[in-house]
């Protein structure tokens, strides 16, 4: 973890060759859950998650760069739908040590934004785990 912001990290999270990128999505929601509840914090959501392994996937020329703009992730489904929007295959090296990088905004109580992102103890109720 890397604090960036006084409520901004980034966290990291890595699987063996073959760990599916499901799997190292549910790490990076624990470690995100955790630091948001060990620093005060009820919600958090991913506004910019990339492959660890690439500088930025995507394409060349004109077209923007895949993984480059900011996006909101505050549940499951917009989870999954960023997932295809990385560029995974791009290097074998993804394939041999897959791994995500994530910058996470965490949400207080109060903040009306709280709604729209992930609720950081269920979390750990949906994934079966407590608090790192």
């Amino acid at each position: 973890m890397k604090q960036v912001e006084s409520d901004r990290i980034v966290v990291e999270a890595w699987g063996n060759p073959g760990t599916g990128i499901d799997k190292i999505e549910m790490r990076v929601l624990a470690r995100a859950a955790s630091e948001a509840l060990d620093s005060g914090y009820a919600h958090f959501a991913l506004v910019h998650v990339s492959d660890r392994n690439l500088p930025m996937g995507g394409g060349l020329g004109p077209a923007p760069i895949a993984g480059a703009e900011p996006v909101w992730i505050g549940d499951y489904e917009s989870l999954v739908y960023n997932r295809y929007e990385r560029d995974h295959a791009a290097a074998p090296r993804t394939w041999v040590l897959p791994g995500l990088r994530a910058v996470v905004v965490m949400l207080s109580e109060g903040d009306r934004r709280a709604d729209r992102g992930f609720e950081a103890s269920e979390v750990f109720d949906h994934l079966g785990r407590v608090p790192l």
